[in-house]
């Protein structure tokens, strides 16, 4: 039971900086454009 608890909490913290990862590249292309547009 604690190994299915500790793999939950891996995949979930790794999901979680994927998220974080995806967000971080989408503002930078965000930021970008509008640095662009200027």
């Amino acid at each position: 039971m604690k190994a299915a608890i500790d793999w939950a909490l891996v995949k979930g913290i790794s999901d979680i900086q994927s998220i974080i990862t995806t967000a971080k590249k989408k503002f930078k292309e965000k930021e970008k454009d509008s640095a662009e547009k200027k």
